[in-house]
């Protein structure tokens, strides 16, 4: 519980009491429960706002929320890096504009592209399961695969960042994102994508693996690109990381749902 508690201090701005595990890896172990917490939020937050709003007002209420949790902690860090890749010309340079506070145009651009872009797939999923006037069926019960998405995409976005700090170096040795790489322990790595693959398949089943394999493969491949220009990953890396990795599972149930591709998780048991 320590461990979860210091995962959602990081991750978010939720004033969680409690002290410090001794290890890191521990924490870097649990950081998709830590998501899961936050889009069970941030699903909460969507549920609520659909009895007054359509599909459009309850995808901004649930991004707002997000972006809220986590101070747009994450966000800064794609601002950042689409500042620093968009500005400079060399390692050196874009390291230094990324460590700048100010936010330049690449860096607006980035923010208006992935708010834009997470609002308009979060509508998509929503209308397509049918969600009306509120979230409620016309059975009058409670449409919970609603917002499966958004409770699913934080888990599977924090949870392979460990895997992405053992696989690439660090850009920026001494740095924030440097100490949390030495504790990606393999034992964390592996503990971290079990979870992860456990709550997908819970959720979706075998498109469950299949979501989290293909959106694994795709960070890995950005993160590679970015670390070919950066010389390594930063902390403001595994942000942007982490918003596209929320973009990417969004979209990839979006087609999940649109090709007929999704198969019964444990959550049908349950419901």
């Amino acid at each position: 519980m320590r461990a979860l508690a210091e995962a959602l201090r990081f991750l978010s701005v939720i004033p969680v009491p409690g002290r410090s595990p001794k290890k890191v890896s521990r924490v870097l172990a649990v950081y998709p429960w830590a998501g899961l917490i936050l889009g069970i939020i941030a699903a909460a937050a969507a549920w609520a706002g659909g009895w007054i709003f359509g599909a459009a007002g309850t995808a901004v209420i649930a991004v707002a929320v997000r972006v809220g949790i986590t101070g747009g902690l994450h966000m800064d860090g794609l601002a950042d890096l689409a500042d620093g890749l968009g500005g400079g010309r060399d390692r050196d340079k874009r390291l230094t504009i990324m460590a700048d506070s100010r936010l330049g145009s690449f860096g607006a651009l980035a923010l208006l592209l992935m708010v834009a872009l997470q609002i308009t797939v979060i509508a998509e999923l929503i209308s397509s399961q049918g969600f009306a006037a509120n979230p409620v069926s016309s059975s009058g019960r409670f449409s919970l695969a609603l917002f499966y998405p958004l409770i699913s995409a934080p888990a599977l976005s924090r949870g392979i960042i460990p895997l992405m700090m053992r696989l690439f170096p660090s850009a920026r040795p001494g740095g924030m994102g440097d100490r949390n790489r030495a504790s990606a322990s393999p034992a964390a790595i592996i503990s971290s994508i079990l979870s992860v693959l456990f709550i997908t398949a819970f959720f979706y089943g075998v498109s469950g693996f299949v979501l989290t394999a293909a959106v694994t493969l795709c960070i890995i491949g950005m993160a590679a690109g970015i670390s070919r220009r950066l010389g390594g990953l930063t902390g403001d890396v595994y942000g942007a990381l982490i918003e596209t990795g929320d973009l990417l599972v969004l979209f990839g149930v979006l087609l999940i749902m649109r090709f007929d591709l999704s198969s019964p998780g444990l959550m049908s048991l349950i419901t």
